[in-house]
């Protein structure tokens, strides 16, 4: 601020009360222009300056205030045209990562330390493929996924101003996104955007390259699980156990066959979907596997043990709803394929029917679901739950009955589970008897129920 004093002319109160607000307002410094109010300085202005560590120089007459504008103006400007001088070199400097061993993790990190700033990749699941820093990304990632339909997305996280920017991949059609930001909060710097623009650019040529070779890699992998699949004889299925080892599938940890897919309502294209997200859950955990989809279904010959198969699973149905997943048993060589794609379609029948959205393993599988799974035959699955029918108009009873054979036909624990005394219990018990027309006490009756309930797992009015 510029100021020749005519206002604060003989107040030194008011003196000391500018020079308070100016240090509180942020205002840089403040210039006094003497010899047209005062020869010199007024001393309550100098006083209070000095007691509050604030900034005041002298202008002496005759210096027009729009020159000291001028030079400010340009000291501010200065910086940033130096900044945007040095745009060519960091552009060479990154472009020089397409020549490194990995070259994102190379780009990233010259990012980051041009900067002076943390670098993230996200993946299109939100994934961190890459970060310079330990701090939890998924607050960054909810801002970003907030504005995915931006080319850039700018925004303040604690403290720190964020750019991201997306890059799109050639082969899938998602994007991956580059973000950044100061490593110091409060703190600023003019080429953080164009070097995340120019990283983005340049990570997304990277991810093409990339995808092209992986493109080609899946379809080898796919070919490889084909030939499994189609093999006729156990000498063919011998021949494609050098093809699996080609990609890593050794049977040196549990190998499993997956067999995943929509619903019938939901898009046809969902499936391909599937098979993608198998394949990015696979390459994140760095597991061996084989994917292909054919005939309305992902199919994949994993090695992971089984808990962790069951986990990546899961994160693949999380993502989809309407898909459910079923594993077979796991196989000690690939002439176990034939069985373990039975076994996998069964445990795929048996999630669909479950509707409960959990991957289903075929070793968990009791004997009265595999039984109903095969029931395809739509005579045959009326004889199943043909001794339930009489109960399609009681709901209530339907209920009951699924509660007490739930509580392994326990009187006590099914009524506390639904809340009502157990003569009550023992009450619908009875109607249900007689509506079905047969007793609870009889083996043949309770295993017909437990059969009909596995078969029709939902009440209907």
């Amino acid at each position: 601020m510029l100021t020749t004093g005519i206002r604060l002319q003989r107040r030194p109160a008011a003196e000391r009360a500018l020079i308070r607000e100016l240090c509180e307002s942020g205002i840089g410094a403040l210039g006094y222009g003497v010899g047209v109010v005062s020869e010199v300085t007024p001393p309550a202005l100098l006083d209070e300056a000095r007691r509050c560590e604030y900034p005041l120089f002298e202008v002496p007459f005759g210096t027009p205030f729009r020159e000291i504008a001028r030079h400010a103006n340009r000291l501010l400007l200065i910086p940033e045209v130096r900044a945007y001088a040095r745009l060519p070199a960091i552009h060479r400097y990154m472009f020089d990562a397409l020549a490194q061993p990995d070259p994102t993790r190379t780009l990233l990190e010259r990012l980051a330390s041009l900067v002076d700033a943390h670098a993230l990749f996200f993946d299109e699941d939100g994934e961190v493929a890459f970060t310079t820093d330990d701090r939890p990304a998924a607050p960054i990632w909810e801002q970003i996924e907030r504005r995915a339909d931006s080319h850039l997305v700018e925004f303040e996280h604690d403290g720190r101003h964020v750019v991201a920017v997306p890059t799109a991949m050639a082969i899938t059609g998602t994007h991956w996104w580059i973000a950044a930001y100061p490593r110091w909060a409060q703190s600023a710097n003019p080429l953080l955007k164009p070097a995340v623009q120019a990283a983005a650019t340049l990570a997304a040529a990277i991810k093409r390259i990339d995808d092209v070779g992986l493109e080609r890699e899946r379809r080898q992998r796919a070919a490889a699980l084909v030939a499994a699949l189609d093999a006729r004889s156990e000498e063919g299925l011998r021949e494609t156990t050098e093809r699996a080892l080609r990609f890593g599938i050794d049977f040196s940890a549990p190998v499993h066959l997956v067999r995943v897919s929509p619903s019938t309502e939901a898009p046809s294209t969902l499936v391909e979907t599937l098979g993608r997200a198998i394949q990015r859950k696979l390459h994140r955990v760095d597991a061996p596997g084989l994917v292909v989809v054919r005939e309305g279904t992902a199919v994949a010959l994993v090695q992971l043990p089984a808990e962790e198969l069951r986990e990546l699973l899961a994160a693949v149905l999380g993502g989809h709803p309407a898909a459910r997943a079923g594993a077979s048993c796991p196989l000690s060589d690939m002439t176990q394929i034939p069985v373990a794609d039975r076994d996998a379609q069964k445990a795929l029948a048996i999630a669909h029917e479950s509707g409960d959205g959990s991957p289903v393993f075929f070793v968990e599988c009791d004997i009265s679901a595999l039984l109903v799974s095969q029931a395809e035959n739509a005579t045959l699955r009326r004889t199943i739950t043909r001794r339930l029918e009489p109960l399609r108009d009681h709901p209530q009873l339907y209920e009951t009955l699924s509660c007490f054979f739930a509580a392994s036909l326990d009187i006590g624990a099914s009524a506390k589970a639904m809340y009502v005394h157990p003569n009550t219990m023992r009450n619908r018990i009875a109607r249900i008897e007689e509506v079905i027309g047969g007793s609870l006490r009889e083996p043949a009756i309770i295993a017909e129920v437990h059969l009909a309930l596995t078969a029709m797992p939902t009440p209907r009015a």
